[in-house]
């Protein structure tokens, strides 16, 4: 991250990926139920934006990333650790929420990003959330229809799924290619404007299945097996 080492706060605006990188976390938290004392994993947590955010908003929050690089960056309120999606270092049913950001699209084939599906399940409480984020890339690799089934078999149920990314995401990759622009006022006042665009793009049917990302909200059913 961009701080300053003395007050641990950004010096001037953050880099644009990192400032898109926080809306898209701002958008799965929405999802996410609030009561005390609520457990929650992050999957791909990198330096732990997701988890900085969910500071005093939980009663526990654990991230695992793959990445030593982004953990060594990481400071957050819970627990990270070195892990993959697809072999979890938690008993079964020991959270209430899952996120789950880009942990299908990073396992090595599809076999094992179905097994991360399944873990991520696996870990859920009966009644828990999981609340993905995937490039629609994914189903290139993974049929929709047999992701949609792979869900079922895991115990949980599709509540809600939401189109994301249109113009925002590909001019953000852009503009962090170029030095000094990258975290200028400029990059992120046209980045605003970008996502608000997107916002509007999200309404439009037709448009739905030609965003560059995926929300998918499922619920762990209590009386199946994770």
């Amino acid at each position: 991250m961009y701080l300053d080492e003395t007050t641990k706060e950004p010096r001037g605006p953050y880099h644009i990926l990192e400032y898109h990188r926080r809306y898209s976390d701002e958008e799965m938290v929405k999802y996410m139920p609030y009561r005390p004392g609520l457990r929650v994993l992050h999957c791909g947590c990198g330096e732990g934006i997701l988890l900085d955010q969910l500071r005093g908003r939980t009663g526990g929050a654990w991230g695992i990333d793959r990445s030593q690089r982004a953990l060594g960056n990481a400071q957050v309120p819970g627990t990270v650790s070195i892990a993959q999606a697809a072999a979890l270092p938690f008993d079964a049913a020991s959270f209430d929420v899952v996120f789950g950001q880009k942990a299908m699209r990073r396992a090595p084939d599809p076999s094992h990003a179905l097994h991360a599906l399944r873990e991520m399940a696996r870990v859920l409480r009966p009644g828990g959330r999981l609340i993905l984020w995937e490039p629609r890339r994914l189903f290139r690799r993974i049929p929709a229809a047999d992701l949609w089934r792979q869900i079922d078999r895991a115990g949980l149920e599709v509540v809600h799924t939401e189109p994301f990314d249109y113009v925002a995401y590909p001019m953000s990759l852009l503009i962090g290619v170029v030095p000094f622009v990258s975290r200028s006022l400029l990059a992120h006042t046209l980045t605003k404007a970008l996502l608000a665009a997107d916002v509007l793009l999200r309404r439009v049917p037709a448009l739905g299945e030609k965003s560059w990302h995926l929300i998918i909200v499922a619920e762990k059913n209590g009386n199946k097996d994770g």
